[in-house]
């Protein structure tokens, strides 16, 4: 039977995740989602932010994932 000792991170660099969404968004802005969003969604009067400007946001929105 083996022995295994773990010494945790090995460098200086923090790990972190990134969300599926942050992977793609230059693929999604590239391809002028949002914009195809909006033009088929429109936003409701009462609301202060389109649509396509909420998924523009979402992709800096922290996922509560913690890198272990």
């Amino acid at each position: 039977m083996a022995a295994f000792t773990w010494y945790g991170n090995q460098s200086e660099a923090e790990a972190c995740r990134f969300g599926a969404l942050a992977v793609i968004f230059p693929l999604v802005e590239r391809m002028n989602v949002m914009r195809i969003i909006n033009h088929h969604i429109p936003a409701d009067d009462q609301a202060e932010y389109n649509y396509g400007e909420v998924l523009s946001a979402t992709k800096n929105a922290p996922t509560g994932e913690t890198s272990t």
